[in-house]
């Protein structure tokens, strides 16, 4: 048998494979829920990264490379013409390593032309994480791939924080309740974010109803539930033949 990631991931192999359906097991990845949970934000960090208090803060967090839509989402930022709109950059493309690349450099590039609207971070260990979710407004994951499951998007919802993302693989699915906004990829990506991000600015209210219902949610990917399902598919091979 198999254990897939996501509803998506399982269909996608299948359509290659003659393995029997009933063996194709989902076992949807998991955050550490102690650490991933609903918080103040930590102002003086904030301010350290140059975000005065009435700014609405929009997080990217990942690896700097043209799959993960950042690009798209800069684009998007460069539509948007409100001052206090701005995005938090984090990560880099080599994960903990510090060398540049020539997408990175192309980035940086284009976020000249927003000035103080955006700040690069560089890598920032997972430990450190939850501080900078709870220190933003909205988290955008606008992957242009078809998304295995999206554990930037479940370390959010676990903070929080409203989510913003398109709709790519197991996305859907992960954040089913959460009341996320999800956006077509293609052509008309940089368009949807852009509108996206405004709605959501100008919808505080609404942005505080995404964030209990994604908080909720998020509190279903612990790794206890992790385990017990694990479990529970490890008994229904062994002892059931995998009838599920």
């Amino acid at each position: 048998g198999i254990l897939a990631l996501s509803e998506f991931i399982r269909d996608d192999y299948l359509k290659t494979s003659e393995l029997d359906r009933k063996h194709a097991y989902i076992l949807h990845n998991c955050i550490d829920t102690a650490r991933f949970v609903p918080g103040p934000a930590d102002a003086a960090l904030r301010a350290s990264l140059g975000f005065a208090p009435e700014d609405f803060v929009v997080l990217f967090c990942g690896r700097l490379e043209p799959d993960k839509g950042i690009h798209k989402l800069l684009e998007a930022m460069e539509n948007i013409h409100d001052p206090r709109i701005k995005l938090l950059i984090v990560g880099s493309p080599f994960f903990g390593r510090t060398q540049q690349s020539p997408f990175l450099r192309k980035l940086e590039q284009q976020a000249e032309t927003l000035g103080d609207r955006v700040r690069f971070t560089g890598y920032v260990p997972n430990d450190s994480m939850p501080e900078y979710y709870r220190l933003a407004d909205l988290v955008c994951v606008p992957t242009l791939v078809e998304e295995a499951a999206g554990l930037v998007a479940v370390e959010a919802m676990g903070c929080g924080r409203p989510v913003l993302a398109t709709r790519s693989g197991g996305m859907p699915e992960y954040l089913d309740g959460s009341q996320a906004v999800l956006v077509e990829r293609g052509d008309t990506v940089t368009d949807q974010l852009a509108w996206s991000i405004r709605m959501l600015y100008e919808h505080p209210a609404l942005c505080t109803e995404m964030g209990t219902a994604g908080a909720a949610r998020g509190r279903e990917f612990s790794t206890a539930h992790y385990y017990e399902e694990f479990v529970r598919i490890v008994r229904d091979v062994t002892e059931n033949g995998g009838a599920q």
